[in-house]
C-alpha cells in the first residue's frame, strides 16, 4: 500500500515538475514574445515618426516647388522662399544677400516668424543690424570661403572681420551659396542664403540638410526668372523704341508733307491768284456797270403821280429811258454782267476747290482708313500740282469712276503727288505724264507713267531707301519715295516699278477694291 503511494506521489510530482517546466517554458516565451512586440511598437513608432518627418519635409519641398514657379519676379522669388524657410525651421532669421564683383553686399532681404519677432533677441535683429554687420565682414575672404566649400555650412563670422574691435552679436550661422553669376560683362556675383540661430538648440540639422537639397531647384528657378525678367524689359524697350519710332515716322511723314507743301506753295499760289485776279478785275467792271445801270434809271428818280397821269409827262419820261438805254448800251449790260458772274463764280468755284485739296492735304491729325475713291483722289492730287504740270507737259488720264479702296485721302494724295513731282523733275524739258485707274478681278490698279530720263537698274533696288536720291544737293531730300512706300504698305498695296533709260518709268500700283459688309 505504501508503495502504491510512493509511486503515485513520484508521478505527481514528476507531472508537477513537468507542468514547472513547460510553465517556465510559456514564460520565457511569453517574454520573448512581450519583447519582440515591445521592440516592434518602438520600431514603429520611430517609423511613423520618421515618416512623419519625411511627410513634412516633403509637404515643405512640394510647397516651394508649387509657387516657385508661379512668382514672376526674383525678388517675390526670393521672399517667399525664405518665408517658407522661416516657418519650417521655428526658430531662424533667414536672410539673402548678394555678394557682387566689387566685394559689396546688394539686394538684401531679411524674414523672420512672427512668434520670434516678439523674442527680445530677434525684436532687434532687423535689416538695419544685419547692414552693419554684414559691412564689418570681408566679403572677399568669405566670397572665396563660400565658393570653395559650395555646400550649406556653419561658419565663424568673427574669422572674417575687417575691424577686430568689432564685437558680433552671440549667433550660430549657417551659410548656404545659392548660385554663383559669371557672365560675359566680367561679372561675378555670389548669392547666399543665411540662416542665424541666438541658440544652438534652436538648430535642426536634418532641416537645413533638407533646405540644402532644394539648393540646384532655387538657382535653377533665379536664372530662369532673371532671364524672363530681362527678356520682358527687353520686351518693353523694344515696345518702347517701336513706339518711338512709330512717332518719328508719323513725324517724319508730316515734315515730308510741309516739305511738298513747301515746294507746292507757289504753283498753289499763282492757282488761287489767278482766278482772285480776273475776279477783282470783273468786279471793277461790275462797279461800272452798276454805275452805267443807275444812270439808265435815273429819270425814275423824278416821277411824280402828275407826270404819270400826263401823257406828255409819261412820253418824255418813256423818250429820256429810251435815250439812256441806247447810250449806254444797257442790253449789252445786262448780258455782259451775266457773262461776268459766271466767270467769277468760276473762278471762285476753282479757289474753293484748290483750298479744299489743300485742307485735306495738309491735314494731320486723321490716320484712319475709311472707304474712298481713288479716281477722286487722283484728280484732287492733279488739281495741287496743276500749276507745276500746266505749261510743258501734256498730261492724259484714263481714270475710272467708282475706284472704292480702303484708305487715307490725305496720305494717298501725298504719294500721288509725290509720284507726279518726281515724274516732271525726269521730264526736265517737258514730257507726257500717263495716269490711269481700272478697276479688275477685285483689285484697283494705277498706272504713272512718264516719257523721262529712267532710272539706272543699280538705283531701282534703292529708290525706297531713306535718304536715297539722285537728284543735285539741295534738290531733294530722299524721303519722298520711302515714305510713300510706307503709306502703300499701311494700306496693303502692292508697288511696281519698270524704268528704261531715255524711254521713262512707270509706277504700278496695286490695292484691293473695298466692299461694303453687310449684315
Amino acid at each position: 500500500m505504501s508503495d502504491c503511494k510512493d509511486e503515485l506521489i513520484a508521478a505527481l510530482e514528476r507531472s508537477l515538475g513537468r507542468e514547472r517546466q513547460a510553465r517556465k517554458i510559456s514564460e520565457v516565451q511569453l517574454e520573448v514574445y512581450s519583447r519582440d512586440i515591445y521592440e516592434s511598437n518602438v520600431q514603429l513608432k520611430a517609423q511613423t515618426k520618421e515618416v512623419s518627418y519625411k511627410q513634412k519635409h516633403l509637404a515643405f519641398l512640394t510647397g516651394l516647388a508649387e509657387n516657385i514657379w508661379q512668382l514672376e519676379t526674383p525678388q517675390a522669388l526670393l521672399e517667399n522662399y525664405l518665408k517658407e524657410c522661416c516657418t519650417f525651421l521655428s526658430h531662424s532669421v533667414a536672410t539673402f544677400f548678394e555678394i557682387n564683383k566689387s566685394n559689396q553686399v546688394s539686394q538684401l532681404i531679411l524674414k523672420k516668424t512672427e512668434d520670434i519677432a516678439q523674442h527680445p533677441f530677434y525684436a532687434t535683429f532687423d535689416i538695419a543690424t544685419l547692414s552693419h554687420m554684414l559691412q564689418k565682414i570681408d566679403m572677399k575672404a568669405l566670397k572665396r570661403h563660400l565658393i570653395k566649400k559650395d555646400s550649406g555650412h556653419y561658419v565663424e563670422l568673427s574669422a572674417y572681420l575687417k575691424d577686430t574691435h568689432y564685437c558680433l552679436p552671440n549667433l550660430h550661422v549657417h551659410m548656404q551659396p545659392i548660385y554663383r553669376n559669371v557672365d560675359q560683362a566680367d561679372e561675378d556675383n555670389l548669392g547666399v542664403m543665411c540662416f542665424f540661430y541666438q541658440s544652438h538648440n534652436d538648430i535642426k540639422e536634418l532641416k537645413l540638410q533638407t533646405i540644402n537639397t532644394f539648393r540646384p531647384t532655387l538657382a535653377l528657378a533665379l536664372q530662369r526668372k532673371r532671364a524672363e525678367y530681362s527678356m520682358r524689359n527687353k520686351v518693353l524697350e523694344l515696345e518702347k523704341a517701336n513706339n518711338n519710332l512709330t512717332t518719328l515716322q508719323a513725324h517724319l511723314v508730316e515734315s515730308e508733307k510741309l516739305a511738298s507743301l513747301g515746294l507746292l506753295s507757289a504753283g498753289i499760289a499763282h492757282e488761287i491768284n489767278n482766278p482772285l485776279g480776273f475776279v477783282m478785275s470783273n468786279l471793277d467792271t461790275m462797279q461800272d456797270y452798276l454805275t452805267d445801270l443807275h444812270t439808265a434809271i435815273s429819270p425814275l428818280d423824278s416821277i411824280t403821280p402828275e407826270t404819270l397821269n400826263s401823257p406828255d409827262g409819261a412820253y418824255n419820261l418813256a423818250l429820256a429811258l429810251k435815250q439812256l438805254n441806247d447810250s449806254l448800251e444797257v442790253p449789252y449790260l445786262l448780258k455782259d454782267s451775266q457773262e461776268i458772274l459766271d466767270s467769277s463764280l468760276t473762278g471762285l468755284h476753282r479757289v474753293k476747290e484748290i483750298v479744299a485739296d489743300l485742307r485735306v492735304f495738309s491735314r494731320m491729325d486723321n490716320h484712319a482708313l475709311v472707304k474712298v475713291d481713288l479716281e477722286s483722289v487722283i484728280s484732287r492730287s492733279l488739281n495741287m500740282v496743276s500749276n507745276e504740270l500746266k505749261y510743258e507737259y501734256h498730261v492724259e488720264t484714263a481714270l475710272n469712276k467708282d475706284c472704292y479702296i480702303l484708305g487715307n485721302d490725305g496720305q494717298l494724295q501725298q504719294v500721288f503727288i509725290n509720284l507726279f513731282m518726281n515724274a516732271k523733275h525726269s521730264m526736265e524739258a517737258g514730257g507726257k505724264l500717263k495716269i490711269s485707274c481700272v478697276s479688275h478681278d477685285e483689285r484697283v490698279v494705277v498706272c504713272v507713267e512718264d516719257n523721262g530720263h529712267g532710272i539706272k537698274e543699280k538705283d531701282l533696288k534703292e529708290i525706297f531707301t531713306p535718304f536715297f536720291t539722285t537728284k543735285a544737293p539741295g534738290k531733294g531730300t530722299g524721303l519722298g519715295l520711302s515714305i510713300s512706300y510706307s503709306i502703300l504698305q499701311e494700306h496693303h498695296a502692292e508697288i511696281e516699278v519698270k524704268s528704261e533709260i531715255g524711254k521713262g518709268t512707270t509706277f504700278t500700283l496695286t490695292f484691293a477694291v473695298y466692299y461694303e459688309q453687310r449684315c
